[in-house]
């Protein structure tokens, strides 16, 4: 049986998952290490799945979830962004002095321009097709 060919709309969600899981990683202050842990696999290994380079299955992310107590739904969302803007709401009234949101936000938007901007070109090579296909 053949496997079937990855395509653009593929990539799309690997991204949205990637940048999920950064959110989820960063907002409640947590390494990579320590998701590669509730993962059982090496921080290199989440370090891929954050750079778009592996796909983290369906399995593990549920794994993860429950183990960190996380809502599973939110890795079926295709609009991360909303899902950060949703969590920032209560921030807006927090002292950026005392409140460690501030930075944890702009730590994921760091890191979701990082995915924009290195993850096409890292799912493409890994699966040896063009952006044309």
């Amino acid at each position: 049986m053949s496997r079937r060919k990855k395509t653009y709309t593929d990539y799309e969600i690997i991204k949205n998952i990637a940048k999920i899981l950064v959110l989820h990683r960063v907002w409640n202050g947590l390494s990579q290490t320590n998701i590669a842990k509730d993962l059982n696999v090496s921080f290199q290994q989440v370090q891929k799945y954050e750079k778009c380079m592996n796909e983290i299955s369906w399995g593990k992310g549920v794994n993860l979830c429950m183990k960190r107590k996380w809502d599973s739904t939110l890795f079926q969302s295709n609009k991360p962004e909303s899902i950060l803007d949703e969590w920032t709401k209560d921030t807006n009234q927090m002292d950026p002095e005392s409140s460690p949101y501030p930075l944890r936000i702009s730590q994921i938007i760091e890191r979701w321009k990082t995915i924009d901007r290195v993850g096409k070109d890292n799912y493409y090579r890994k699966h040896h097709f063009t952006k044309g296909d």
